[in-house]
């Protein structure tokens, strides 16, 4: 007993609200503790992560020819020997995509004629708007012609005039931008030397344009169709 007492003297017994303060500080630091971790565990957790898509169609151009009337007006005393006709024509690029195209003819003489009218025959194609014989009097303005200068006669199969159709890039090919037009004008010769035999034929005149996609080329403006 009497070390007991010595005991308490030297060591007293915490009063009971030291014995609280004391839990309320233990629960304290237990609280804290569970926060680090806390704040530990989503540091070191997989990064935050989003995911979204996206999509949009991919469409194809279109190549579309458009051809104006096509009529030649024949004098009222009808054709003679040595005179000329000539015949707009519109060529429209109706599409999305700038194209080029070649131009070929062919003729068709009317059965049982005493003559083909087709051999006594030249045609000739312009780059013009104003299609009138005076129009067509300027040679550099003509892009296709059926013959050499001075000889007639026309083919009566698919011949080019114009370019070559088929041919990317060829010679003569002439472009077109999408959604522009160009007018051009057809020109008719008949030989002044055709003879009675010419009289009362008939022939007629077909053209087929022939429309080709151009090549893509980046570093052409005019490529993107505008």
């Amino acid at each position: 007993m009497m070390d007991d007492l010595i005991e308490e003297m030297v060591n007293p017994a915490p009063a009971q609200a030291d014995k609280a303060r004391r839990r309320r500080l233990w629960a304290t630091v237990s609280i804290l503790g569970l926060a680090a971790l806390g704040v530990t565990s989503l540091t070191t957790s997989a990064l935050f992560t989003d995911l979204e898509t996206t999509n949009d169609a991919i469409t194809t151009g279109r190549v579309n020819l458009e051809l104006g009337q096509f009529e030649f007006s024949v004098p009222v005393d009808n054709m003679l020997p040595g005179a000329s006709v000539v015949a707009p024509v519109t060529v429209t690029n109706n599409g999305s995509l700038r194209y080029q195209y070649a131009i070929s003819y062919r003729a068709d003489d009317r059965a049982g004629d005493t003559a083909d009218l087709s051999s006594a025959l030249r045609v000739s194609i312009y780059d013009t708007s104003t299609c009138t014989l005076a129009g067509t009097a300027t040679a550099t303005a003509r892009i296709g012609q059926s013959g050499a200068p001075g000889t007639f006669g026309l083919a009566t199969t698919d011949t080019p005039i114009v370019g070559t159709p088929g041919v990317d890039e060829a010679t003569g090919n002439r472009h077109l931008n999408a959604t522009a037009s160009e007018d051009l004008c057809v020109r008719i010769d008949f030989d002044e030397n055709a003879g009675n035999a010419f009289q009362d034929t008939s022939t007629t005149l077909e053209l087929t344009f022939d429309a080709r996609q151009i090549t893509f080329d980046p570093s052409d403006p005019d490529e993107s169709g505008a």
